[in-house]
């Protein structure tokens, strides 16, 4: 009964419970090809290959970045240091080249936040902007919880 439209659904195999009376599936054993001892040609060949790359991985690897310098203290009298903490922030954060908002946050933070975020290094990424006000959230965050010296 194909029904109205003809259509019927595909062969798709042999019923379940063991095919064409061939006996049951289970009842069948594998038996694994014979081995000569040894990995196959194929095999050889794949390892070979695969330690190849592993070699020229480990000498294309370069050192790690060497972490940045921390900002410079202020030490007065002393003229390469003798710039006061707001003066380094001001110029930090004109050079971080971020947004306005986050330029805000920045400026409005308590110095020890200020000096805390621009120790961490220069912000980087695709969005400085987002790297800062990350980095400013979670300083001010330890700064409330007394994880920050006050400086």
């Amino acid at each position: 009964s194909s029904g109205a439209s003809g259509w019927r659904p595909p062969d798709v195999g042999p019923p379940l419970g063991g095919g064409f009376g061939g006996g049951s599936p289970r009842n069948q054993t594998y038996a694994p090809p014979p081995s000569s001892g040894g990995p196959s040609d194929a095999v050889s060949a794949a390892l070979q290959a695969m330690r190849a790359i592993e070699g020229n991985l480990k000498r294309q690897r370069v050192a790690p970045a060497a972490p940045a310098a921390p900002a410079m203290p202020y030490m007065p009298g002393i003229p390469s240091y003798d710039v006061s903490p707001a003066q380094r922030c001001s110029d930090w954060i004109a050079a971080a080249g971020v947004d306005g908002a986050a330029s805000s946050l920045f400026n409005e933070s308590p110095l020890a936040v200020k000096l805390a975020a621009m120790d961490a290094g220069p912000v980087t990424g695709s969005n400085p902007s987002a790297c800062l006000v990350a980095r400013v959230i979670r300083l001010k965050k330890a700064h409330r919880d007394g994880g920050l010296p006050n400086r």
